[in-house]
């Protein structure tokens, strides 16, 4: 698959499970936070990495405003990524075929990407998947979030 027929088709997936398309990125926002999906290419071969950033809107004494910025630098008050099992999936130079890189994407936001931005699109879900599903947490969020 070339890389211009990937992120077209994550782009598609994306769109189609509720994400936004914002300066390259996908997101997803409520009243207290944002999820972002964003696409790092490799400089030295045809893999992608996922990144998944998740910034609360009111946390720090500050108001979060969504920005380029913020998408193109790595910097959020969470970050995490896929499970290994979806990690071929974003690797170009493999032997997979496209309808199973697709599946495999389809997949992954149906097992982790939507589970998971549900959640933490509020303080309460963040806490749940820190306590019982073990999202790491930075201490300075987890004091945000009352849990020290």
């Amino acid at each position: 698959m070339e890389t211009t027929d990937f992120k077209k088709r994550f782009h598609e997936i994306a769109l189609a499970n509720g994400f936004q398309s914002f300066f390259g990125a996908w997101l997803k926002e409520s009243d207290e936070s944002v999820v972002a999906l964003i696409l790092r290419k490799s400089n030295f071969s045809r893999l992608y990495y996922l990144r998944i950033k998740v910034n609360l809107k009111n946390a720090f004494g500050q108001v979060f405003e969504k920005n380029k910025e913020w998408v193109k630098h790595d910097v959020a008050h969470i970050m995490t990524g896929p499970g290994q099992e979806y990690v071929a999936a974003f690797d170009l130079e493999n032997k997979m075929e496209e309808s199973e890189r697709t599946d495999k994407l389809k997949l992954l936001f149906v097992n982790e990407i939507n589970k998971l931005s549900d959640k933490v699109l509020t303080r309460t879900g963040i806490i749940d998947l820190h306590k019982n599903d073990n999202l790491c947490l930075l201490p300075a969020v987890k004091e945000e979030l009352g849990l020290n």
